[in-house]
């Protein structure tokens, strides 16, 4: 596309220049067709983001059910008044943002299936995210997270009988957004109620800890009688071994740190989570070692809880356990391009795949000074999924000792497998790259503890996942899928002098800018004239702004 296109020198006619749309309601309502025609569903939407934009108005999307009347007036005269007015009422509040994710093809992300849970937690979830303003599939994430913490270690599934194909209640959840969509508040509502589980732990230990001292000072008293008797004796006293305490969370992403706290979690078969409120961290820790360090390695295992046997030389101990790591924490969409994403869309390693992105477009709505809850009132609302938690945590807890393979019933194994061999199938299509299809595969270990985990919430006492559990499961996979879809798409169509142009309008705080002026800024990048020109086009046509007529050419109009 050039700039000789007619359509990107259609100015906004005078009358809508010169009235004053701020704050004001605009309905758009173009024909029925006009999803199927790219330059009307283009028009339509350039129409808004400078109505939006430029007049600060509150645009709203008529939208026109496909049949006989194509326009609003054969609707009218088709349907009557009533239904018109219904059309009206649902018409769809857009923002500058969702155009120009429109207006750059950019795959739509599954709204969060958050049926799978119980109706009194979906309901929970529903109020957290209206009392937080936040979004809804955060809070989903986070709760699948907390009882996946909270069995680690005690419950697994077997997929099928006589196979030794087993998977753990291990999830490794990134909440991605940007710094304002309350990424934070979210993971709190889950530290809390895991903080009160791990007070539990920090009691068990004192008391150990106070038995433990006794026996020490018992220990020493008898060592010095035999030193001091200088008796004969066939067997000497075992020292007491130390109390440790055990923690089901941390935010130390050091492998050192990790070592110890699975060994004093071994007693109680308990995994350790890394809860993280910025998983930036832990990305950035696998490369602080340039010619040694296994870092990556050990938690790329971690993801199947694999037997790993850990020597330090340091301390001379040696550790052989089953490390299982489950992880959640926030990322900014910048920054996991610049840090897991920094290679591309390829993986040599397995780490990308292994990951459930959460992405949200959730916008903040603001909060309705009379419906807004006071914080007792959202603790309150929250005490049926922080006791349903602290309930299971005591049942695992009593008998620590006890584990629990759960198994699908025959129905259940029978919608598992269908699932395998559709994604079998899809692996097998040329048009999808190897590390889709190693997503695709991963995808086939997470609808098992996913299943695992949702049926924690329905009945935890019973061995036994039900076909509708694994339905469940594959609806939450397949909002990750589309996550997963979207993120790569971002990466593919990505424009570095996009990114660039927009940063400096941004940063010099343009409102308008001529190709000319824009290539001068930085020859360098830009190279010519003409790709100055170019990227200026393919903003306009994403909803950034817009190519009006100037004395020497044209200008850019930026959509700040």
């Amino acid at each position: 596309m050039t700039f000789e296109n007619l359509e990107l020198f259609a100015d906004i006619i005078p009358d809508l220049k010169n009235y004053n749309f701020e704050n004001k309601e605009i309905i758009l309502g173009y024909d029925a067709d006009m999803w199927r025609n790219p330059k009307v569903f283009q028009a339509l939407y350039q129409l808004a983001a400078y109505l939006i934009s430029e007049k600060q108005a509150i645009v709203k999307i008529l939208e026109l059910p496909d049949g006989e009347a194509k326009g609003i007036d054969d609707f009218l005269v088709k349907y009557g008044r009533e239904n018109f007015q219904e059309l009206v009422d649902n018409a769809k509040q857009i923002s500058l943002s969702y155009i120009q994710e429109k207006l750059a093809d950019k795959k739509d992300i599954l709204p969060f299936p958050i049926d799978i849970f119980p109706k009194k937690i979906s309901d929970l979830i529903k109020t957290l995210s209206k009392n937080y303003d936040a979004p809804i599939e955060y809070f989903a994430c986070v709760f699948l997270s907390v009882i996946s913490i909270i069995i680690c270690g005690h419950y697994s599934i077997k997929i099928k009988n006589n196979s030794d194909w087993i998977e753990y209640p291990i999830l490794w959840i990134m909440l991605i957004g940007n710094p304002s969509q309350k990424k934070t508040p979210c993971l709190n509502v889950g530290k809390q109620i895991l903080d009160a589980c791990d007070y539990l732990l920090e009691l068990k230990y004192q008391d150990e800890f106070i038995k433990y001292k006794n026996a020490k000072y018992s220990y020493k008293k008898e060592m010095e009688r035999i030193k001091k008797e200088k008796s004969e004796v066939r067997e000497l006293p075992q020292e007491p071994e130390p109390a440790r305490k055990a923690r089901l969370t941390t935010q130390n992403t050091t492998i050192e740190s990790l070592y110890d706290l699975i060994n004093a979690n071994k007693k109680y078969f308990l995994g350790v989570a890394l809860y993280i409120d910025e998983i930036t961290f832990l990305i950035n820790s696998f490369n602080q070692y340039k010619h040694f360090g296994n870092d990556k390695q050990y938690l790329l295992q971690s993801w199947n809880k694999i037997k790993q046997n850990i020597v330090r030389k340091s301390s001379k101990t040696d550790y052989t356990f089953d490390v299982g790591h489950n992880i959640i924490g926030g990322i900014q969409p910048k920054v996991l391009y610049k840090t897991l994403f920094s290679g591309g869309i390829e993986s040599d390693d397995g780490m990308i795949e292994r990951w459930l992105y959460c992405c949200s477009k959730y916008t903040e709505k603001g909060y309705d000074i009379d419906e807004t809850e006071n914080l007792l009132e959202i603790e309150r609302e929250n005490n049926c999924f922080e006791e349903f938690c602290t309930n299971l945590f005591h049942d695992i807890f009593e008998d620590f000792n006890k584990k629990v393979e759960c198994s699908f019933s025959p129905d259940a194994r029978k919608i598992f497998l269908t699932y395998c061999n559709k994604i079998t199938k899809i692996k097998r299509a040329n048009n999808i790259n190897d590390l889709v299809k190693s997503y695709l595969q991963k995808q086939t270990s997470y609808v098992a503890r996913l299943s695992l985990i949702i049926h924690m919430f329905y009945d935890y006492k019973n061995p036994i996942i039900t076909k509708q559990t694994v339905n469940r499961a594959i609806k939450v996979s397949r909002y990750f899928i589309s996550c997963f879809m979207n993120i790569i798409n971002e990466k593919i169509d990505a424009n570095p002098l996009e990114d660039l142009t927009i940063s400096y309008l941004k940063t010099k705080n343009i409102k308008d800018i001529s190709p000319t002026k824009l290539f001068k800024a930085n020859e360098s990048r830009y190279r010519t004239l003409q790709k100055a020109k170019l990227v200026l086009e393919n903003l306009a046509q994403k909803g950034y702004g817009r190519i009006i007529k100037a004395k020497n050419g044209i200008k850019f109009v930026f959509y700040s």
